[in-house]
C-alpha cells in the first residue's frame, strides 16, 4: 500500500481507469474514478483541446497537482481511490480557489 499520494504515469492503467471507471463532473473537471486499494493514486491529463499552448496546459496541471497535495495532507478526499482528472475548457480561466472547491467537492462525492 503507498504511503503517499502517487501520480500514475502508465498509460495502459490510464486506458483502463477511462474504460472501467465511474464518471463524475464538476464546473471545471471531469473525473473517472475507481476504488483502488494501493491508495490516493490520481493523474491529470490536459490535451490540446483545452488550449493550444504548452505553458498554459502545464500550468492547469500544476494547479491540479497541488489542490490534490493539500486535499492529501488535510485529509479531505477518499484515500483508497484512483482516478483520471480533465480539466474542462472554460470561457475564463478559473482562479486557483475556484478550481481547489471545485475539484475537493467533486471528489467529497466519491463517498
Amino acid at each position: 500500500m503507498a504511503s503517499g499520494l502517487v501520480f500514475i504515469r502508465g498509460g495502459a492503467e490510464i486506458e483502463g481507469l477511462k474504460r472501467r471507471g465511474r464518471k463524475l463532473s464538476g464546473k471545471y473537471f471531469y473525473l473517472r474514478f475507481a476504488r483502488d486499494e494501493r491508495g490516493p493514486r490520481f493523474v491529470v491529463v490536459v490535451s490540446t483541446k483545452y488550449d493550444k499552448r504548452a505553458t498554459r496546459r502545464n500550468r492547469i496541471r500544476r494547479q491540479v497537482k497541488e489542490v490534490l497535495r493539500q486535499g492529501f495532507r488535510e485529509r479531505t478526499y477518499p484515500k483508497k481511490i484512483a482516478a483520471v482528472i480533465v480539466p474542462l475548457k472554460t470561457e475564463r480561466p478559473a482562479d486557483f480557489a475556484d478550481l481547489q472547491k471545485d475539484l475537493l467537492v467533486a471528489l467529497n462525492k466519491i463517498r
